[in-house]
């Protein structure tokens, strides 16, 4: 015989444990609308920031959904914790001003060399760009033995564009064409071009590296042949 607590919304404390949750994400789901309408500059659609807020909108629906029947009470309670702060955190929505919350990685090499990468709009960003940066320690020039570490973003300083790269082809080409921008992976100063790109956009980052190389490559033959 199956126990009333097994069956979704089957007694007092399940039912308020749903009604919670889709609450929670209904305020979580408001939150990051009224971020993207507040600051339409800072969230441009196609941008890593326009695509990652508005993917969490997504989860969060489709959580609230017909599905959330099927999620253990349990787990629903985590789950309203989780999408209430989301909700009410100004940091997980966005940078005051694109800077006054944002973050940079700092990767201090062995060396003697501090290279900032930022500003990273979300801390998940910069952790996810940190993470990716100590996995190179094995296998990239410059990055073995260095000291890396999350900190604020301070504009006064230096720093090698990471939060911001765009996703599309034609515009890693024109970085790569900045005089001192590194056009082989792993071939600069760590971090290269190639090693922030990876880091923020993970595994679409090659197929969006070959493309600009086959950009400039393009560009380079039509040069060779108009001589």
């Amino acid at each position: 015989m199956t126990n009333q607590t097994d069956v979704p919304g089957g007694n007092a404390d399940d039912s308020t444990a749903r009604r919670s949750f889709k609450e929670a994400v209904e305020r979580a789901q408001a939150a990051i609308t009224e971020s993207i309408e507040d600051d339409p500059d800072g969230f441009v659609p196609g941008t890593p920031e326009y695509d990652g807020i508005t993917a969490m909108r997504d989860v969060f629906g489709f959580c609230a959904g017909p599905e959330a029947d099927l999620i253990p009470s349990e787990l629903l309670a985590l789950l309203a914790d989780f999408a209430d702060g989301f909700a009410r955190s100004d940091e997980a929505m966005h940078a005051e001003d694109g800077e006054d919350d944002a973050l940079s990685v700092e990767i201090k090499r062995l060396d003697g060399v501090t290279v900032l990468v930022g500003p990273y709009a979300y801390d998940f960003q910069a952790d996810c760009a940190a993470a990716y940066f100590r996995g190179c320690s094995s296998s990239t020039a410059g990055a073995e033995g260095a000291t890396i570490t999350v900190v604020p973003y301070d504009a006064s300083k230096e720093h090698r564009p990471g939060g911001n790269l765009p996703n599309e082809a034609g515009a890693i080409a024109e970085l790569m064409r900045t005089p001192g921008a590194d056009q082989e992976a792993g071939a600069g100063d760590f971090p290269d071009l190639y090693a922030r790109l990876a880091a923020l956009h993970g595994e679409e980052a090659r197929r969006i590296w070959l493309d600009a190389c086959n950009i400039i490559d393009s560009e380079s033959d039509e040069l060779a042949e108009s001589v």
